[in-house]
């Protein structure tokens, strides 16, 4: 089995702004005076910032990519999946995520503005400068940190070369 290294993680810097500007809402109410909120409002605020916080730590770290000898088996926080070499396409692709579909943060199901692609299933550490795996007639986008040697791994596996 052998583990293929992930490229760095990386966001848009607007989801950055999003996300702390979130949490600065979510702060406003325990400030308010003791008469205009509940005793017990910064526990319900605090705990979900708190646990999605350790959910963006935790996540990307228990997600990765292993080459079995008849399969490629992705990590995710939530579980395993299994692609068979068997039937599978590949290729590295320019695209990038856009809005999401489905599903919880990375991995999920986004929109994907490239090659043809109306959603893909993104397993990945990034959001643009991937590869795509389609099998089964899903698609799978990936972010290896190498994405050639990754490629060609794939192939000495027997996976076909799609569109380059």
């Amino acid at each position: 089995m052998s583990t293929i290294p992930l490229a760095p993680a990386s966001a848009p810097r607007y989801m950055w702004v999003v996300l702390g500007l979130s949490a600065i809402a979510c702060l406003i109410p325990i400030f308010l005076p003791t008469g205009q909120r509940h005793d017990f409002t910064p526990l319900f605020i605090l705990l979900p910032l708190v646990l999605l916080l350790a959910g963006m730590l935790l996540a990307p770290r228990r997600l990765s990519y292993h080459l079995e000898p008849d399969a490629l088996v992705i990590t995710r926080l939530s579980g395993q999946t299994r692609l068979p070499y068997a039937g599978m396409t590949a290729w590295q692709t320019a695209g990038h995520l856009g809005l999401k579909m489905g599903g919880m943060g990375l991995p999920g199901y986004y929109l994907f503005h490239a090659d043809g692609l109306k959603g893909v299933l993104a397993a990945s550490s990034a959001t643009h400068g991937g590869v795509i795996l389609q099998e089964g007639g899903k698609a799978h986008f990936l972010t290896p940190a190498d994405p050639g040697a990754f490629l060609t791994d794939l192939v000495q596996r027997g996976v076909h070369l799609g569109r380059v």
